[in-house]
């Protein structure tokens, strides 16, 4: 079910950002997607309320130039060994397209339940990869999420946050 998700996400996103493109004819200003080399993973801090931890992160396009991305990441945790956790993304909300000049960032939070409230040891994962959507390879962040059996809830990429 993960992969038919990721998939459906791809292809919307493709959608997306193919409209991002437009033609010279039609006046729209022509927009690359991201590189993976051009983006970079930075963690944003936790906040929270009502037993649940919201983690945001930003992905920062670091080329010298405008690009565009949208849609949802995908993400999975890795253990020390390097073997990845089960990893269950429910994504809410809707995206658009998302232009990053150079230096700026694009968002998104990760929530999960305080493992305390819900009296479960979180996984302990010490990285994890960040698939942006129409990328030709994962971002490598240095810290996992501390997710309750690898559960986490998942915003779409937005400009900014």
């Amino acid at each position: 079910m993960i992969k038919l998700i990721a998939g459906a996400t791809a292809l919307a996103s493709a959608v997306v950002l193919g409209a991002l493109a437009g033609t010279a004819a039609s006046g729209a200003t022509l927009v690359a997607n991201c590189q993976s080399r051009n983006l970079k993973p930075v963690y944003g801090g936790t906040d929270g309320a009502a037993g649940t931890l919201h983690d945001r992160w930003r992905i920062v396009n670091t080329s010298g130039g405008s690009c565009g991305l949208g849609g949802f990441p995908t993400v999975v945790n890795y253990r020390a060994d390097g073997r990845p956790f089960v990893t269950s993304v429910t994504q809410t909300g809707t995206f658009g397209p998302v232009i990053l000049s150079s230096g700026q960032h694009a968002s998104f939070v990760l929530s999960y339940p305080q493992p305390g409230n819900v009296g479960c040891t979180p996984q302990h994962a010490v990285r994890m990869t960040i698939q942006v959507p129409n990328t030709a390879q994962p971002l490598i962040a240095s810290r996992g999420e501390r997710a309750c059996a690898g559960t986490l809830q998942e915003s779409p990429l937005v400009h900014g946050g």
